[in-house]
């Protein structure tokens, strides 16, 4: 017969490595202070556009391309610790040291509308459309922890008023911080928050650009109104790296023409109003998404050589990034330079067959 202190010793032993094979996953799940980034996904830029609620029916498609970003832990780090696309990147690179993490999403939201209407009216303009544009505000995109004003403002609320003078758009806001205003002055400012109007004080402070303000981000919430009748039905994406593929996209149903020739063309870029199309994050792992999903053509952002002047030798364009890429992963895709939405336009027009 065993003793009972045989039994003690055994079960103990047990509960020991029970107790341990739950610290080793714990630690190995615990979230570190990093994130890992991958090639995302390429979706198909009809799912999210509408003209009078149709999609559009051309035999090819834009993509859309996007960036995986994912919370790192030991577990994630050793399982892509040999992916050659997987950049380990701290909290800090992706989201800044001026704004919360947790209004890190918001401001990506409010980027995403922002490309949304400055695709409508570049396309608008190029296919000869009238529309009309109000300015509904200025909205707070965010509020980071060296303004006066964080945690009192919050990203949505609509600026009124400062100091009691009227605030109807962003230029309103610079030419009062630029007149009137001085480092430590104690300014009030009032806000729209849903159905209240709320109002708070607090001090100019210095800028990175050497100009004092409020510290907080704000843009102008524009909305246009045109027939026919354009949605963008965007859910769970953001960012304003859109906007090149939302106005080709557009411009294709508008005109009622197959820009994209029966083939899938990727590519990614910010729209500016003046169609330059900008320069974006992540493409290394945007044209291996796209390649993934057999993109035969990937647009990438360019810089004209007056641009290039204002960086030093290390700087690269999208473009190069994409090149350099494409190269490292072998991948059979044809890259395009496009630094502007007419040069976009004009070279799938010239490659029609």
């Amino acid at each position: 017969m065993k003793n009972k202190f045989e039994f003690s010793r055994k079960g103990l032993k047990h509960s020991l490595y029970i107790v341990f094979a739950f610290f080793v996953f714990i630690l190995l799940i615990f979230p570190l202070p990093y994130v890992i980034e991958t090639p995302g996904s390429a979706e198909s830029v009809r799912e999210f556009v509408t003209v009078d609620k149709k999609r559009d029916q051309f035999s090819g498609e834009f993509l859309l391309t996007s960036v995986s970003v994912q919370q790192a832990s030991l577990l994630t780090l050793a399982y892509y610790s040999f992916d050659k696309n997987a950049d380990v990147l701290s909290k800090q690179d992706v989201f800044g040291d001026k704004i919360d993490e947790e209004d890190y999403d918001l401001l990506q939201e409010y980027m995403m509308l922002q490309s949304q209407e400055h695709a409508l009216e570049v396309v608008l303009k190029e296919a000869n459309i009238s529309f009309t544009k109000e300015n509904k505000g200025v909205t707070i995109v965010y509020v980071p922890p060296t303004s006066e004003f964080y945690r009192k403002l919050v990203p949505g609320d609509k600026i009124t008023k400062i100091d009691n003078k009227k605030i109807s758009n962003f230029s309103d806001v610079e030419d009062l911080l630029k007149e009137q205003v001085k480092k430590g002055q104690v300014v009030s400012v009032e806000v729209q928050r849903g159905s209240k109007e709320l109002q708070f004080k607090g001090e100019i402070i210095d800028l990175d650009d050497k100009k004092v303000g409020l510290g907080i981000g704000l843009t102008d919430t524009i909305k246009i109104e045109t027939k026919p009748d354009i949605k963008f039905n965007i859910e769970d994406i953001g960012g304003p790296s859109g906007g090149l593929m939302f106005s080709l996209e557009l411009l294709g149903m508008l005109t009622n023409q197959d820009l994209t020739n029966g083939d899938k063309i990727a590519g990614t870029g910010t729209i500016e109003l003046n169609g330059e199309v900008g320069q974006i994050g992540g493409i290394s792992k945007k044209i291996v998404a796209a390649d993934r999903a057999g993109a035969t053509v990937f647009l990438a952002p360019d810089l004209s050589e007056k641009e290039l002047k204002k960086y030093d030798d290390s700087f690269e364009t999208n473009y190069q990034e994409a090149l350099k890429s494409a190269k490292r992963n072998k991948l059979d895709i044809e890259i395009v330079p496009v630094k502007n939405f007419k040069e976009a336009v004009a070279y799938l027009e010239k490659t029609k067959r």
